[in-house]
């Protein structure tokens, strides 16, 4: 069940700020933000987690933390019963 619930697409990135050289070459990546209180909430697709934190912290930004996403049992549930054709 845990692997059901953790098998995502897109990794969670918190950095302190987005340095604005950075912006383009985030949005080319198809990463979105959100402005939190104590920095930036970046998602990314997962096969550019690597890249993107190196070209981050390259940048001069801290790199507070790293996740995938999880699916929630909800979006599970939708994913294989929403699938189904009904009879």
């Amino acid at each position: 069940m845990q692997n059901l619930l953790t098998s995502g697409d897109k990794v969670e990135v918190v950095v302190d700020r987005v340095p604005a050289e950075l912006e383009a070459k985030l949005q080319e990546w198809g990463a979105t933000r959100e402005q939190l209180p104590t920095g930036v909430k970046v998602l990314l697709p997962l096969e550019r987690k690597r890249e993107a934190v190196e070209t981050l912290w390259t940048a001069g930004a801290d790199v507070i933390s790293m996740q995938p996403l999880k699916s929630s049992l909800e979006e599970l549930y939708m994913q294989v019963v929403g699938s189904e054709n009904p009879s």
